[in-house]
């Protein structure tokens, strides 16, 4: 499961918006906001590429049950 909370503070304290993070990371601004409210799950490779962007950890990314 994503952690989709830290995720979106990384990105505020980043200093980026959805649609920044969005070009960064070749997807479109409506998808940034699907994956943080959870009604899009991200490929391996598009939150591979979130966290990079973000310079996050991935055990930081996902919330382990």
């Amino acid at each position: 499961m994503i952690n989709t909370p830290h995720l979106i503070l990384k990105r505020i304290e980043k200093g980026l918006s959805q649609k920044e993070l969005a070009e960064l990371i070749g997807k479109d601004k409506d998808t940034i906001y699907r994956y943080e409210n959870g009604k899009l799950t991200p490929s391996i490779q598009a939150f591979s590429d979130w966290i990079k962007a973000l310079e996050t950890e991935p055990n930081r990314a996902m919330k382990w049950q």
